[in-house]
């Protein structure tokens, strides 16, 4: 607890070395308020406060931080260290706010990938640049478009139609590269009629009626199409008997294929 302003000339020989050595022991206390308190000391004293863990500097008036940051040479590294400090993320200031300020070049952001990589929830509608090519076996569920087989088979099904009560043609664009090959319409059970169960498909190959109920179909480079020429269409129930269809029970569906 030296007093800085001693010792002075007019001070005993007897009290000028224990003013001397106070100056020293707080010296080698480092000046530390925890250990020793100084008095008179003069400006820009430096001393280490172990309280605050700082260096500390005297400007005449009051202690203040001897500097905002220090360049410490150290030998080692992280795999030698023997305990770490932890520090809170919400306490680490200055952090980039993007991927390339952590200095990752080739990354991609949330919103990008739900951009670019948007979940595809149908098919209706989507138009990819390239048609993608499948290996192995590939499993045909029910629907209506066109399907490539290897480059070579392309196979087209429509919407369902209505089923034509009345003469008249119904129509459908195939978007196949020319008349098709083969062209094949059904009738599809949407209600149970005539002992049929609904999901039922029945192949009309040409009419069986022994009146006007006729039909047929043709096809052109960009459109099939299917004729009823007299009243409607019968067909035979699962007892094989003949009858004219309910026709709000059925709808009419056409496949084409290209080999």
């Amino acid at each position: 607890m030296a007093d800085w302003s001693k010792p002075a000339l007019t001070d005993t020989y007897a009290n000028f070395l224990s003013y001397l050595n106070s100056r020293l022991n707080d010296v080698a206390l480092g000046n530390d308020p925890a250990n020793t308190t100084l008095t008179n000391q003069p400006t820009n004293t430096i001393r280490w406060n172990s309280a605050s863990n700082l260096f500390e500097k005297y400007n005449g008036t009051t202690w203040a931080a001897l500097s905002t940051g220090y360049a410490i040479s150290i030998t080692g590294n992280a795999a030698t260290a023997t305990s770490a400090s932890s520090v809170a993320w919400s306490g680490v200031t200055g952090t980039p706010t993007t991927l390339s300020g952590y200095g990752i070049s080739d990354g991609i952001t949330a919103t990008a990938v739900a951009a670019t990589y948007a979940t595809i929830a149908s098919l209706s509608g989507y138009a990819p640049s390239a048609s993608p090519t499948l290996s192995g076996t590939v499993n045909l569920s029910g629907g209506s478009g066109s399907l490539n087989i290897g480059g070579n088979i392309t196979r087209f099904e429509s919407t369902e139609q209505s089923c034509p009560s009345a003469q008249g043609t119904t129509t459908v664009s195939h978007g196949g590269p020319r008349a098709p090959d083969l062209t094949l319409w059904y009738l599809r059970c949407k209600t149970a009629d005539a002992g049929y169960a609904v999901g039922t498909e029945l192949v009309l190959g040409g009419s069986d009626a022994g009146d006007s109920r006729g039909y047929r179909w043709y096809s052109t480079a960009t459109q099939c199409s299917f004729q009823s020429t007299g009243g409607g269409i019968d067909l035979r129930n699962t007892s094989y008997g003949l009858i004219a269809a309910t026709y709000s029970s059925w709808r009419l569906v056409c496949r084409a294929f290209w080999f």
